[in-house]
């Protein structure tokens, strides 16, 4: 019987101890065994089951298969893990055969010496058959094995966690050995995709078919596919214990390996351009770099601080010698290149070539060679050969659905002109194809300006030669037009050329003379190109469309003056004997001249006072120095009263809240700085809420309010129970652990629950997921911010919602307002704040960018607030988002929540290091959007799952 014990404690059952579902059991019909002896015999069978589990997964994946199979899941991560727990469970197998041996020297072996033989082996044998277990119900593969190896050696104790160690960093030696290619030699030697790092060739849609995969390729192999490879982190094989930082350093790394070491020494592009250091960027480092990372394969514990200081050696030495290299390559002229053209440097260049391309534009019969007359041009202005070569001009395709059916097609053409740089090696890898599109962007508003300043010279020009024809009452409303668009064009374009684009193109330039770190150069060209994004203001979508506005006049006041003295010019008038169809003509003239010069005060108008709003949020010194600039002489500031803009904006069909509050890109709103409230701010505060702050001091709240506040909860709270519990059905997951922070989270820690927003009945219906006891606390139950155009256009409903704890929020306000100060302060009073960070009910269901508000109540709450996520699903189905808004009964709704987050550590380093507000709230939101869009997954997979299994 012993030895038939000893068989089954190894895995292989017989006669007297038999398999039953995987596990081994004692045969039914022995009924000899005294209960003392069944639970010895109970722990050794457990023994041999996970001993099994292990055998059989070592079996398994110890040996790497090449198959192309997209079922199998083997790799070089999973052989070196079966091949280091093979090692690992060998001390268990040689106790077995020590026994085995004993039992037939002396066959009246005890059963307890068995059990005192295994039994100190039985933690480590489950630990690693728990292992095994949650390697293969996971499939996990790849690098992910060592996020989950990491995990549980981290959560072990004692021997069982230095057996892990061992375990861990075995597989990590495959780790080792993948860097070691990839960072010395810029291989990628992967034939299972098991790494975070995934290279593949780009190639044009026409030679798509054609690509091959440069992942598992020899050195050989790979010579003809890397001089178009793309890099890139895949963020789903990267273990949690590898910070995201190291692992961009190691992709920095291999690619400029690949790119720049590797292109110079197979010869893939032009010997001319390659420098001498080609070849060489690790130079005979390499050797060393080599015992480096092999000190880390042969240290018996994985370190995350000496591989993240290897990694940054390595970082440090290629990163100085890539800024030789594009130093070398002539980075400073070829800068000085780009602004010439890219950003109208060179501004006798489109003063030729302005006036040659029009026509052609106008006249769509005849094809245009935009590039011929741009390298006309530029030998016209004495431009040098070599900067010519460098850029071609072309007319991007467009699709007639993307252009704008009131765009004339001369204006059209002139959208579509793109410029194409040639970069020659290395420099290719900085001005990248996306880098370049910021650069056209840039271009083709800076080319509108210009064009629109030259056409307005042009029609002084028209005008003079035609001011003796002309009827003098028109002649003083074309002048005066004309001047004051000059004058605002021209100041326009003197902020942009000289306070943007030569003050940040000299700022790069000292930047770079300041650095020797190639990371940091890419950096400071990328932060370059973003600061002059934003100072043109393209990113403002309320500022570029109050400039795009004023543009568009312009040409179609030149278009249309143009035309006239066209036709004027072809006869002679007389003034003195003026026929009425001619007096008829000028009237119709000065009229039309009326009409233009309103529209374009309205559209000054407005523009300056969405930069005064912007001035007034942000503060940003160049909104300033653009007002200063269009507003040097105050005429704008005397103009721009609020009755006109008023008046203004019915005519424009935008409400004048919209202007004053400054409706502008997603994020402008957001990144306001605090400060003094002015006049009309507060005004706009008062219309809004027209019927007062809905609230006392909450300090001490009056009698009313608390009994109020009482009665409404419990009544609302009943029905949100009702409604989700007993009239629908609820698959919730993790709902004890918002019961508990609700109802037992330490004193004077706030709580700040954060969700989607799918249905208008989220909130309250959602709550109905609280005990009873918490649903009628007035006192515990939520605040939370809530539309002040739905929930407080009437004084019933300001006292309704207000009593049930709702906030009034101003949508377009910013972070800073009286709602979110309210909030903060019921934070700091260790109250529950739950918000909807989306903004707005998401009726289409797409993963929404987050409003940064939430961020700002978890970074200035006095004490940093405990944040729990949740995910629903089906609330739509309850209140559709469509006529007839009525509460359906019998739909599912699914309710993930999440795992509560801690910020604290993160609030205070970010104090400390008194990072930017701005920043601040964004890393904060980035986050917790992060751990919403994980619950989201969930969430959905477990909805359709249960309706699969009811029926639904």
């Amino acid at each position: 019987m012993l030895h038939d014990l000893l068989l089954a404690v190894t895995g292989h059952g017989g006669d007297v101890f038999v398999e039953k579902e995987s596990r081994f059991e004692i045969a039914n019909d022995l009924g000899f065994f005294h209960p003392s002896e069944i639970a010895i015999i109970h722990q050794l069978l457990n023994l041999g089951y996970h001993y099994k589990k292990v055998k059989i997964f070592c079996d398994t994946y110890d040996t790497v298969q090449i198959k192309k199979d997209a079922d199998y899941r083997g790799g070089l991560y999973l052989s070196s893990l079966a091949v280091a727990l093979r090692k690992t469970i060998q001390e268990y197998h040689s106790a077995v055969v020590e026994l085995e041996l004993k039992l037939m020297n002396d066959p009246q072996l005890p059963l307890s010496q068995l059990l005192l033989a295994l039994q100190p082996l039985a933690p480590l044998v489950a630990a690693v058959s728990t292992l095994v277990t949650e390697i293969e119900n996971k499939k996990v593969r790849g690098c992910m094995i060592l996020e989950v190896l990491h995990k549980h050696t981290a959560n072990s104790v004692a021997y069982i966690k230095e057996v892990l160690m061992r375990v861990e960093q075995a597989v990590h030696s495959v780790l080792y050995d993948q860097l070691t290619h990839w960072l010395l030699y810029g291989q990628l030697l992967d034939p299972h995709n098991e790494l975070f790092i995934h290279t593949s060739k780009a190639v044009s849609s026409d030679k798509a078919d054609q690509t091959p995969d440069v992942e598992g390729l020899s050195l050989e192999e790979s010579e003809d596919v890397i001089q178009k490879t793309e890099c890139k982190l895949r963020l789903e094989m990267l273990p949690n214990h590898i910070p995201l930082l190291v692992a961009e350093k190691i992709l920095f790394i291999g690619e400029s390996i690949l790119i720049f070491e590797r292109e110079g020494k197979n010869g893939s592009v032009d010997a001319s351009s390659v420098s001498s250091l080609c070849g060489l960027v690790l130079k005979s480092r390499e050797e060393e770099f080599l015992q480096l990372i092999q000190s880390l394969a042969n240290t018996p514990t994985f370190s995350i601080i000496q591989f993240s200081q290897v990694i940054e050696t390595i970082r440090h030495c290629v990163s100085q010698q890539l800024w030789t290299l594009v130093l070398e390559a002539g980075l400073v002229a070829e800068l000085a290149d780009l602004k010439a053209v890219f950003l109208l440097g060179r501004g006798e260049l489109y003063q030729t070539l302005i006036p040659a391309i029009t026509p052609f534009f106008h006249n769509t019969s005849v094809a245009t060679n935009v590039d011929g007359l741009f390298q006309l041009a530029g030998q016209q202005v004495l431009l040098e050969e070599g900067m010519l070569e460098k850029f071609t001009l072309s007319l991007k395709p467009q699709s007639p659905k993307s252009a704008p059916a009131s765009i004339q097609q001369g204006e059209r053409s002139w959208k579509i002109l793109r410029l194409d740089y040639n970069a020659k090696w290395p420099l290719h890898k900085l001005f990248t194809p996306a880098v370049q599109d910021k650069y056209n962007a840039i271009f083709t508003f800076l080319l509108d300006v210009r064009r629109a300043q030259y056409r307005l010279q042009q029609l002084w020009i028209m005008q003079m030669r035609a001011k003796n024809n002309e009827d003098a009452a028109t002649s003083v409303l074309q002048w005066a037009l004309r001047h004051h668009m000059n004058l605002l064009i021209d100041n326009i374009q003197y902020y942009l050329q000289v306070d943007v684009l030569e003050s940040q193109y000299w700022q790069l330039i000292e930047e770079i003379g300041k650095t020797r770190d190639y990371q940091h150069l890419a950096s400071t060209h990328h932060n370059f190109l973003v600061s002059i994004t934003a100072q043109c203001f393209l990113n403002n979508q309320m500022v570029s469309n109050a400039l795009q506005r004023l543009l568009k006049l312009i040409h179609n006041f030149c278009t249309i003056m143009e035309t006239t003295w066209s036709s004027d010019s072809k006869r002679v008038p007389r003034f003195d004997s003026t026929s009425s169809s001619e007096q008829s003509s000028i009237t119709d003239r000065a009229k039309q001249i009326r009409e233009f010069s309103e529209a374009f005060e309205r559209a000054a108008a407005q523009l300056f006072l969405i930069l005064s709003n912007l001035k007034l949020h942000q503060g940003s010194q160049y909104t300033s120095q653009l007002i200063m600039r269009i507003d040097y002489n105050k005429f704008c500031s005397k103009s721009a009263t609020s009755e006109l803009l008023a008046t203004n904006m019915q005519c424009q069909q935008v409400s004048a809240d919209q202007l004053l509050l400054g409706v502008m890109a997603p994020d402008a709103t957001e990144t306001t700085e605090p400060g003094p409230k002015c006049e009309s701010e507060k005004k706009l505060v008062e219309l809004k809420l027209r019927h007062g702050w809905p609230f006392p001091d909450m300090t001490d709240p009056p009698l009313c309010f608390r009994m109020k506040s009482s009665f409404i909860i419990p009544m609302v709270g009943t029905f949100s129970k009702v409604l989700l519990k007993w009239c629908n059905k609820v698959n919730g997951h993790n709902i004890q652990t918002l019961r508990n922070l609700v109802a037992n989270r330490p004193a004077g820690t706030p709580l700040v629950t954060v969700s989607n927003h799918y249905s208008c009945l989220d909130d309250p219906a959602l709550w109905g997921l609280l005990r009873w006891r918490d649903l009628w606390n007035a006192r515990r139950m939520r605040w939370s911010p809530a539309a002040h155009d739905i929930a407080f256009t009437r004084k019933i409903y300001s006292w309704f919602f207000s009593a049930g704890k709702c906030v009034p929020i101003i949508r377009g306000l910013g972070v800073y307002q009286e709602a979110m100060d309210f909030l903060i302060e019921r934070l700091k009073e260790g109250q529950w704040v739950h918000i909807f960070p989306e903004g707005k009910v998401n009726m289409s269901l797409e993963r929404m960018r987050l409003k940064w508000g939430v961020g700002r109540l978890v970074y200035e709450s006095p004490v940093c607030p405990i944040v729990l996520p949740f995910y629903h699903i089906g609330m739509d189905d309850i209140l559709p988002n469509r006529k007839p808004y009525i509460p359906r009964v019998g739909k599912l709704v699914t309710v993930v929540v999440g795992e509560p987050m801690d910020f604290k550590d993160l609030v205070s380093e970010m104090k400390a290091k008194k990072e930017d507000p701005t920043t601040a709230r964004k890393v904060i939101t980035d986050r917790i959007q992060e751990e919403l869009g994980k619950l989201r997954d969930q969430a959905e997979e477990l909805h359709e799952k249960v309706k699969r299994e009811r029926n639904l």
